[in-house]
């Protein structure tokens, strides 16, 4: 069996590629934003089903996390966004 190395893409770029199951770093302030925004469309049940991960596994995710929001001139927190989960 060849392997054509054109398409071989190494683990350490692979890192920052989505795949099915997978949430990047980067988009986990994303979904706080939007989950903050309106809380009643991007539920936990949209997510799970955006990321192709089980709803329990999800809300595993998002229960240990927060984004705090700084004031760009004073570089203070105004806010802290958590998940929050309107379908419970």
């Amino acid at each position: 069996m060849q392997i054509n190395s054109e398409y071989v893409i190494e683990d350490s770029l692979r890192a920052s590629l989505p795949t099915e199951k997978r949430i990047l770093v980067d988009e986990i302030y994303k979904i706080l934003y939007f989950n903050n925004a309106d809380p009643q469309t991007y539920t936990v049940s949209f997510w799970a089903e955006h990321f192709q991960i089980s709803p329990a596994a999800f809300r595993n995710i998002v229960n240990y996390v927060a984004f705090p929001l700084t004031d760009p001139d004073s570089k203070q927190v105004t806010k802290v966004l958590y998940f929050i989960d309107s379908e419970l």
